[in-house]
């Protein structure tokens, strides 16, 4: 899995800041190197992404954990294409 930029995101969300692109996630094909779409049929609905503030990325099973520092936990749900934002951290408490 990794961050493509694109003009036709099929999982996170329609635009970016910093760019005239959608920054979508998606797996690496390991034959070609091409992009290897995940294509729920809807976008999660993830809040905006920023082009100089990435978030570290998790993977396990159809769920896709998103942290940045200032931003807080996201998890996708790639299965049934849901989204929610968590908080944790020293900073919430």
């Amino acid at each position: 899995m990794t961050w493509w930029k694109t003009r036709f995101p099929t999982l996170t969300a329609a635009s970016a800041f910093g760019t005239k692109y959608s920054l979508d996630i998606a797996a690496i094909d390991t034959v070609t190197g091409g992009r290897k779409r995940i294509d729920p049929g809807k976008l999660s609905g993830m809040w905006p992404l920023e082009t100089d503030n990435l978030y570290a990325m998790s993977v396990a099973g159809d769920h896709l954990w998103l942290h940045q520092a200032f931003g807080g936990t996201q998890m996708i749900d790639t299965g049934s294409v849901g989204s929610a934002r968590l908080r944790a951290g020293p900073h919430t408490l």
